[in-house]
């Protein structure tokens, strides 16, 4: 079952930097997130992952502490923070987040391609679009 969080709960952010672990091939700001990720996880989650990175990166921090009612306020989802839970959720199903016994989610600066089963979810042109995409840049499908 899906925890709910009150707006006002802090969610404590650490930011893990995976670009140097083999198949970790893909930028959290990049076109392949964007393209291939946000059909799996859907478009909020994919914009979640995108603004704690990007905070992250600007202020050159690897933790970072949000309330539930700003993360839904950041992302366009004013007072929607079971939206921000329910992405949380998806993100730790597909381990693109981990959340710790103290609550603690750590997001990753680069994710996987996503997995054959994944794929099989994308619609066949996004499909051809994808391993053409994997091939120009030499990773295996």
């Amino acid at each position: 079952m899906m925890e709910t969080h009150d707006p006002e709960d802090t969610l404590t952010v650490q930011v893990h930097n995976t670009g140097e672990l083999v198949g970790h091939d893909h930028w959290v700001l990049g076109d392949y997130v964007d393209r291939f990720w946000t059909p799996v996880v859907g478009p909020t989650a994919t914009i979640l992952m995108r603004r704690v990175i990007s905070d992250a990166k600007r202020e050159s921090i690897t933790q970072l502490n949000y309330t539930f009612s700003y993360l839904a306020w950041s992302i366009g989802r004013q007072r929607a923070t079971g939206s921000i839970s329910k992405s949380l959720a998806r993100l730790q199903a597909y381990r693109l987040v981990h959340i710790n016994d103290y609550g603690i989610a750590t997001f990753l600066t680069h994710l996987p391609s996503i997995s054959p089963r994944s794929q099989a979810r994308l619609h066949r042109v996004l499909l051809a679009e994808h391993d053409m995409y994997l091939s120009d840049l030499g990773v295996p499908a």
